[in-house]
């Protein structure tokens, strides 16, 4: 099979093979991760996945936990009181047997909230395993504290998943606004970055509004979608899995074989939110990101409707226009040459489809939301919602005046030349090993990290060092501590 991408992360300072980091300090490169035929998984968290279903980049497609094939029971498996022996550290060698995984080490501020109730994990909270795909139905959850977008994707298979016991519905879809939404041109994204504001202003949900940009003709059922990224496990947030950060996003907005709509946007860069402080970028093999709309041999007769494409990308790099396939047996795909990730490029895409005959989605009716299913266990109150409540509330729970830090404005996007008319072509899918035509070696993301301590600072600012507890803690002198945030704040330059 093809082996998964090498994905890279801050390490020493040299650059330096993925195979011969073992004696520095910092996190390795990523190293492939065995597969279904090569292991027998024992462990809750032994990440593997079907040599057969692999996505259009040959990577895991709707991988699962060694628990799931061995008792077909979500991880991890229930030993005493809570927490279970796998939640505080998954990546122990009682719970994986996956080897040479990338941790994400501890960072001030971050860590003081992220590791509370885990100190003692050498890791500050995401727990990640490998670049994959995931497909199914999707719905919108809402904007956490650090600009993050979360959405929820609910598995066609819940026991052929990534799920655990503390999200044993949906898996959680994250990635920066910042990165992602803050310059977007097409309608699509326009209309969700302009209703997501209006729920942040507002003291209600907009569930519905959003559903009915997501899936206009059918606001009552979760469109059909598929993402690729890392996916892992947010332990921060009490060890749910979660694709994060999101690379390829794709949204079916209009079921309809004879105008089937996607709307989509693809990079190969992203960052992983307040509880980690890297930059994740990605060598697709040759830069092309492929992603396979749907997975369905019975859908036929694809054609893309003239005229219809609308693309944009980042200012200043070079995007051609994506070569639209069908995998035969399989669905579309659609491949992206991108740049190389450095240069942090950004595609939004828009394409029409119309098909002979369209395999009906899996989707049914809205899914009940995080808030109307209680997790199992209950879990405390996360980093994130512990930060999204202050920022909102001043003390005494008036409402917030003083903005916090702004983020960094985001390069702005322009519209390509789209082909009035585009063929389809004939998918080849990976036959052999990809092997990097480069090899990075990156440090902390700076620009959020200087966002991150700002953030506090104007939190202790308003609440003047005494912030509210968080899980019963007074983290004040720790978080407010101002020689340690000069300190970090000049690291983070």
């Amino acid at each position: 099979m093809r082996s998964p991408l090498r994905f890279y992360a801050p390490a020493c300072s040299a650059v330096l093979s993925a195979f011969l980091l073992t004696g520095c300090h910092q996190p390795k490169a990523w190293a492939p991760v065995p597969n279904t035929p090569a292991i027998d998984p024992k462990d809750d968290f032994t990440l593997t996945w079907d040599s057969t279903k692999q996505d259009a980049n040959g990577l895991p497609l709707n991988p699962y936990w060694g628990l799931e094939k061995t008792k077909q029971e979500l991880p991890p498996r229930k030993q005493g009181d809570h927490p279970y022996p796998c939640e505080p550290d998954p990546y122990s060698s009682q719970c994986t047997e996956n080897k040479n995984l990338v941790k994400d080490g501890p960072e001030f501020p971050n860590w003081v909230i992220c590791k509370v109730g885990n100190l003692g994990a050498d890791f500050n909270g995401h727990a990640d395993w490998v670049v994959g795909s995931e497909q199914g139905c999707v719905k919108w959850e809402d904007e956490s504290f650090d600009g993050d977008y979360n959405f929820q994707l609910f598995p066609p298979d819940p026991l052929h998943s990534v799920l655990t016991k503390n999200n044993d519905e949906f898996i959680g879809l994250e990635f920066d606004s910042g990165e992602t939404i803050a310059n977007v041109q097409s309608k699509f994204w326009l209309d969700l970055r302009e209703e997501v504001g209006r729920e942040n202003n507002d003291t209600q949900p907009h569930q519905a509004q959003i559903a009915a940009i997501l899936n206009p003709k059918h606001p009552d059922r979760n469109p059909r979608a598929a993402v690729a990224g890392l996916v892992g496990l947010d332990c921060e947030h009490g060890c749910k899995s979660e694709v994060h950060p999101v690379f390829a996003f794709a949204i079916e907005t209009n079921p309809d074989p004879d105008d089937n709509t996607w709307e989509l946007f693809v990079r190969n860069w992203g960052d992983e939110g307040y509880c980690s402080h890297f930059r994740h970028l990605v060598d697709f093999p040759n830069n092309q990101v492929s992603v396979l709309l749907f997975d369905d041999p019975t859908s036929q007769g694809m054609e893309v409707i003239p005229g219809s494409a609308q693309m944009f990308v980042t200012e200043g790099v070079q995007v051609a226009f994506p070569t639209v396939s069908y995998w035969g047996g399989r669905g579309p795909v659609i491949t992206f040459t991108m740049p190389p990730p450095e240069q942090a490029a950004l595609v939004e895409l828009e394409i029409h489809l119309k098909w002979s005959k369209l395999a009906g989605t899996s989707c049914g009716g809205a899914a009940r939301t995080m808030e109307a299913t209680p997790l199992h266990p209950a879990q405390p109150q996360s980093a994130e919602e512990f930060l999204r409540k202050a920022k909102k509330e001043g003390p005494g729970g008036a409402p917030r005046v003083t903005a916090l830090a702004a983020a960094k404005p985001a390069p702005k996007m322009v519209a390509i030349q789209t082909p009035q008319e585009i063929r389809v072509e004939a998918f080849t899918p990976p036959t052999k090993p990809a092997a990097p035509v480069r090899r990075a070696v990156l440090s902390t993301d700076t620009a959020q990290a200087a966002r991150n301590i700002e953030d506090i600072r104007q939190l202790c600012s308003d609440y003047k060092n005494h912030l509210p507890l968080f899980q019963g803690q007074d983290l004040s002198a720790q978080l407010c501590d101002e020689t340690a945030l000069r300190k970090a704040a000049q690291k983070s330059k």
